[in-house]
């Protein structure tokens, strides 16, 4: 009924608990190839109804990803990415409305740079809100529902104090769901200084 297709293994940001940040993927890398998509969804999809198009690269570096996107949604599967949201443009917020998305998680993992940059390393905070709002203001334009858009956050130590404020965030620019999420520690030693003191926030 579900399975997850991840459209790349290359990420833009350096996160310290990820293969992709981390460059030390134990796989084969790279973007995958629209043919092998559409074979994937030939041989399974009568019985699919959701696709996690994600998993440790950024979708959108992926010169074809909304292709893929369009090819699942022509058989009226459920389509979910998630994203880092730096390379949402005007332009391509039309074009992700416009390719039948169905939903879109926003990963937003602090609320000052200050507190975004301690995970999301090499990133900026003002491309993540930036890009929401040209999501928000392209369903709009456009009067569609869809993508549903989700803030996810990543609670660490270093942000879980400004959760408070994520949610009145939210519901500022508009979108339609906040999630908190717990990090993951691949390696204790490493990372035991994400993992935040609010226990009902840690794994």
């Amino acid at each position: 009924m579900a399975i997850s297709i991840e459209p790349t293994t290359t990420c833009n940001l350096r996160c310290p608990q990820c293969p992709s940040g981390l460059r030390q993927f134990t796989r084969d890398t790279g973007n995958i190839n629209i043919d092998l998509n559409k074979k994937i969804l030939d041989q399974v999809g009568k019985q699919l109804q959701h696709i996690n198009y994600y998993f440790q690269g950024e979708p959108f570096i992926h010169p074809d990803f909304l292709t893929l996107v369009k090819e699942a949604r022509a058989r009226n599967i459920y389509v979910i990415t998630s994203t880092n949201a730096h390379f949402i443009t005007p332009e391509i917020a039309e074009k992700i409305v416009t390719s039948g998305l169905s939903e879109i998680i926003v990963s937003i993992d602090g609320l000052t740079q200050e507190t975004y940059e301690q995970y999301r390393i090499n990133g900026k905070l003002e491309k993540v809100i930036t890009g929401t709002k040209n999501l928000i203001a392209a369903k709009n334009k456009m009067k569609r529902p869809n993508p549903v858009v989700t803030f996810q956050f990543l609670v660490t130590k270093h942000n879980e104090h400004e959760i408070d404020k994520l949610y009145a965030l939210g519901e500022s620019i508009g979108v339609d769901e906040v999630r908190l999420k717990s990090v993951q520690v691949y390696d204790y030693e490493t990372g035991r200084d994400l993992i935040p003191e609010n226990e009902t926030c840690s794994r």
